[in-house]
């Protein structure tokens, strides 16, 4: 039997919100062993990349609907409101960062971390590809937390229809 395009989103989009569920629930437990950038990045790729077409059909004409506070967006050098973006845009821009990144046919830095203390502690991802110029600039890693919540919310309400 084969496993079918919209199962499999499904599927991966609820087990990778799990493991976030299962880390919060579990890290006290962890003492100083615990790599909650890396989970949070490695979960923020996976949403970002996996969807296909099945996905980006039903973010059409769909926007974010809250602004975080700690991520900066800008289109084209101009500061953009996270608040009413158009979905299938910030998919799409997001994905073509992630997908290209060390593509070493293009001279563009798709992703860019913030150091302080030799640990992670922000994200910039960029899209400069075919004449777009996008950013989206996660100034702290709960910021990264807080756009996954709220991914969580539009994929779930997705899910429903």
């Amino acid at each position: 039997m084969k496993y079918s395009e919209q199962y499999m989103m499904k599927d991966f989009y609820d087990r990778t919100f799990s493991i976030l569920d299962q880390y919060d629930e579990n890290k006290e437990n962890l003492g100083g062993n615990f790599y909650e950038v890396t989970l949070l990045i490695n979960c923020l790729f996976g949403i970002i990349i996996m969807p296909r077409t099945y996905l980006f059909k039903k973010l059409k004409n769909k926007k974010f609907k809250k602004n975080i506070s700690k991520i900066i967006l800008t289109e084209f050098g101009e500061k953009k409101s996270l608040e009413n973006y158009e979905l299938e845009k910030l998919f799409g821009n997001l994905r073509n960062s992630l997908a290209h990144w060390g593509d070493s046919r293009e001279d563009i830095e798709h992703l860019i971390f913030k150091d302080e203390n030799d640990k992670i502690s922000g994200l910039k991802i960029i899209n400069k590809y075919r004449n777009n110029s996008f950013e989206i600039y996660f100034e702290d890693i709960d910021s990264i937390r807080e756009f996954l919540n709220e991914l969580r919310k539009i994929i779930n309400n997705f899910q429903k229809v």
